[in-house]
């Protein structure tokens, strides 16, 4: 894995999820979303239970594992981009086999600490990987014991891998074509499904259908 790779044309691979305070890492209510395109595979992991009642000073758990059947020998670029009004700190790690609930059996590598998630759609770059390897990922992400958002307001955090000319969405563990687990101080609102997302705030949120169905796992 190399941090910060620039990005390639055409593959965009897609994971979504709504995260919240008290997370935990490799809970007995995690589940895990997968959704493949043509060539790469996404794995989403949290606890939507836990993903409820995100505040500020509180801190919520995703993982994301990307691995391609690639055609030919290249690599996969991964960014992070954001957007809403939410204020969001982000501590990416790396890990070479899935995590578990005692971190990275093979030691962790940190790619970012203390990031502040972009508000306006920017895209920043995390790492570039070979394509014939797994990425582990695991995002610590955290509202500032300090912010003061306005009501209902949200930010949706989007891991996205691209490569190979596909695109594929997915919906989050535990979601559907319905409501996602509701947060926050003030329940109400949406959300966009989008590439790879993390939705967080003080608001609600709703999936919308996605392009393509995918497999749920538990």
């Amino acid at each position: 894995m190399t941090p910060r790779g620039a990005a390639l044309p055409a593959m965009l691979a897609a994971a979504v999820l709504c995260v919240f305070a008290g997370a935990t890492p490799a809970s007995a209510a995690e589940r895990s979303h997968v959704v493949e395109g043509q060539h790469l595979r996404l794995v989403s992991t949290a606890d939507p239970e836990a993903m409820r009642g995100m505040l500020p000073g509180s801190v919520a758990i995703w993982d994301v594992s990307i691995s391609a059947d690639a055609p030919e020998p290249g690599v996969i670029d991964i960014a992070l981009g954001g957007s809403g009004e939410l204020p969001l700190e982000v501590d990416v790690r790396g890990c070479a086999e899935a995590w578990t609930a005692d971190g990275c059996p093979a030691g962790a590598m940190s790619i970012e600490r203390g990031l502040t998630a972009s508000l306006d759609g920017t895209r920043t770059p995390l790492l570039e990987t070979p394509a014939d390897a797994t990425t582990h990922l695991r995002l610590e992400v955290a509202v500032p014991s300090d912010a003061t958002p306005p009501e209902d307001a949200t930010t949706v955090l989007r891991v996205h891998a691209e490569g190979y000319g596909d695109q594929v969405e997915a919906s989050p563990p535990g979601g559907g074509e319905g409501e996602l687990p509701r947060t926050g101080m003030q329940l109400g609102g949406s959300a966009l499904l989008a590439a790879g997302a993390v939705i967080v705030g003080v608001a609600g949120a709703r999936l919308f259908a996605g392009r393509r169905s995918a497999m749920e796992t538990s």
